[in-house]
């Protein structure tokens, strides 16, 4: 039964069609001229559906047969919406909506105020004072629920300064037994193991036997968990308790879940992974304890593999200059290590993978065979360093200086390198299939036999880079800096390269077959026995290139079908001798050989090439070399090979 209630703020919802946060009142209008249907208010824990919901009916105007249901099932809207208008709130879910759907907006700076205004005017502007010197209320979110909790407290104590110690005091109210509250703390971190990710909320809350429903809903906040399970890791490490934090307590929440779940598992589940904003806060929390320091020492000269990240994280957000040391081999899975500076640092075959290493220094580190898979090295700088067969598939380089370090052998698949800077690095035989190196530079880096097939360059800078025996298969390098790169015998199937400026690259023995080069500028370049069959050369400035023994068998000069085929016959040169081509081919006798061209291989040099069945109908080859079978080639074709023909 849903009592009708002002509330002190007027709750907003999110207007469908215009995004614009209205009076939740407007809703209202949905009913206008009908005799039935649903308006369902929707948001998640902490959005103030109840109070929402409260108020509506408190507002809305007397009309027999509207039935309000809160946190409403499908079936149940269904069923009240045959009989006249229902308005119900839920949580957040897949599949079609029963009628009108709103969502609640949260609350900015204008409610808190509105809500100061209303309950505590006197002490408003003290309230407003100490939260801006905070400056974490972003931390919050705009959860009412949460904003609630907070303001109340700080109104009814003015020596409470943080929102953390507003919401603290508020949960000790609610829970001033202590071995209740670590029971619920236990709870809070124990939902971080994977084992509960897809139990419904419901279910995990019947584990939480003594708890009321107001202490289970602002435990299950975002804000108040997290603090629920600061407390809980702080205490543990104050009291130097060995072995698994989830079995600190007797009667562990994991004997009771699995009883309540029905788990059959004999086995530990996996254990949480702490985020890095509960290991910062607890950090801060046991900053004095000499017992905490000591259990995290303990922790990592230990064979607890599974808290190493934990403890080590805990340890580096000390701020007092802790570094890994090899010798421990720590497993920092998972780990937080933002900023750290660890210059010359050895991780040789040390487990990070999923850690956090942005904005770090590791200039001059050892980091050979680690296993860095998913790890975040954003803004990192690791020049000069050595990580020689590192694995780090889908790890995140954006914006890292990786400049004259060696990463030979390594296994990047798929990683993340925008705008990384890898000048003078050394590749050779490194993986990097499917990376992202857009904007990233690789000037004079050592890239031999290296793996980039279907890699993302665009923007990148290649200039100088010895890319020889490399594969580049189906990338895309229209936009990418190519000057002075070695590409000797790198394999260049359906590479596009259309518009590309190319200046004194060496594709001597490439494999550039179906590769596109079309409107391309080539100027000092070498293709001596570079297979091109099937390549699109149309249009293309090649000036002075070398041609020596290149494979040119099925390359085409014309944009569009061949000629040959237009004109039904299977010789390349058959359109001009059948007049297909004719007006074209006639103007070089008034117009200038620029303007009529098709490609421009003028002064390039072709003997040896393979040009068997290659249409050069207005190719300009003026000034090229070319041996004698060839020129009778071209010119059954059409080429241009003097001013006037």
């Amino acid at each position: 039964m849903i009592e009708p209630e002002l509330a002190p703020v007027t709750p907003r919802v999110i207007w469908p069609e215009t995004g614009d946060a209205l009076p939740i009142g407007e809703v209202l209008r949905c009913m206008e001229g009908r005799p039935n249907g649903a308006i369902e208010i929707v948001g998640g824990c902490g959005t103030g559906k109840t109070t929402a919901l409260r108020h509506l009916a408190a507002v809305a105007p007397a009309q027999h047969g509207i039935a309000w249901l809160d946190d409403a099932e499908p079936a149940g809207i269904e069923a009240a919406k045959r009989d006249g208008w229902v308005i119900c709130t839920h949580a957040p879910r897949d599949g079609r909506a029963a009628g009108h759907c709103f969502a609640l907006a949260g609350w900015g700076a204008d409610e808190r105020i509105e809500y100061l205004l209303a309950a505590y005017p006197a002490q408003c502007r003290s309230v407003i004072t100490r939260l801006a010197a905070t400056g974490n209320a972003s931390d919050l979110g705009d959860s009412p629920t949460l904003w609630r909790t907070v303001l109340d407290a700080m109104a009814c104590d003015a020596s409470i300064e943080t929102i953390d110690d507003a919401l603290w005091r508020r949960v000790v109210q609610l829970l001033p037994r202590e071995k209740k509250r670590r029971r619920l703390e236990e709870f809070c971190v124990a939902v971080l193991s994977s084992m509960f990710l897809n139990v419904a909320p419901r279910r995990l809350q019947r584990c939480l036997a003594g708890c009321d429903e107001e202490t289970v809903r602002l435990a299950s906040l975002g804000r108040v968990m997290t603090l629920l399970r600061v407390d809980y890791l702080a205490w543990w490490l104050r009291t130097s308790k060995k072995g698994d934090p989830f079995l600190a307590t007797d009667n562990s929440f994991l004997a009771r879940a699995g009883k309540v779940l029905g788990s059959q598992r004999k086995a530990m589940p996996p254990r949480p992974i702490f985020p890095e904003e509960v290991l910062s806060i607890t950090a801060k929390w046991i900053a004095d304890s000499r017992e905490a320091l000591a259990r995290l020492d303990e922790i990592l000269s230990s064979d607890e593999f599974h808290l190493h990240a934990m403890a080590a994280s805990i340890r580096h957000i000390f701020g007092d200059g802790w570094k890994p040391e090899r010798r421990l081999a720590l497993r920092l899975t998972h780990g937080s290590f933002r900023g750290a500076k660890w210059e010359k640092i050895d991780l040789r075959d040390m487990q990070i993978k999923d850690a956090d290493l942005s904005q770090s220094r590791l200039d001059g580190g050892r980091l050979d065979r680690v296993q860095a898979i998913c790890a975040r090295f954003v803004g990192a700088s690791i020049t000069d360093a050595s990580l020689v067969r590192i694995v780090a598939r889908y790890a995140h380089f954006t914006g890292a200086n990786l400049s004259g370090s060696n990463l030979r052998g390594a296994e990047l698949d798929y990683a993340r390198l925008c705008r990384a800077r890898l000048a003078g690095a050394d590749l050779t035989r490194a993986v990097l299939k499917g990376a992202d190196l857009r904007g990233a530079c690789l000037a004079d880096a050592v890239m031999r036999h290296a793996t980039l097939r279907g890699a993302l360059v665009a923007a990148a800078d290649f200039t100088g880079t010895n890319l020889e025996g490399a594969d580049l298969r189906e990338v895309d390098l229209r936009s990418a800096l190519l000057d002075r790169t070695r590409l000797v015998g790198a394999d260049m199937r359906d590479c596009d390269l259309e518009g590309l400026r190319l200046v004194n690259v060496e594709f001597r023995d490439a494999g550039l077959a179906q590769a596109l080069f079309s409107g391309s500028k080539a100027e000092g370049c070498s293709f001596r026995k570079a297979t091109l069959r099937g390549a699109g050369l149309a249009d293309v400035q090649w000036e002075g290139v070398d041609l020596r023994g290149a494979d040119l068998h099925g390359a085409v000069f014309h944009l569009g079908s061949s000629r040959s085929g237009l004109v039904g016959s299977p010789l390349a040169s058959e359109g001009t001798r059948t007049g297909f081509y004719t007006d074209e081919f006639d103007q070089q006798s008034f117009c200038p050989p620029e303007q009529i061209r098709k490609a421009n291989l003028c002064g390039a040099d072709l003997r040896g090439a393979k040009v068997d069945g290659v249409d050069f109908y207005l190719v300009d080859l003026r000034g090229a070399k070319y041996d004698a079978d060839q020129l009778e080639h071209f010119r059954k074709c059409g080429a241009i090979l003097s001013e006037r023909q």
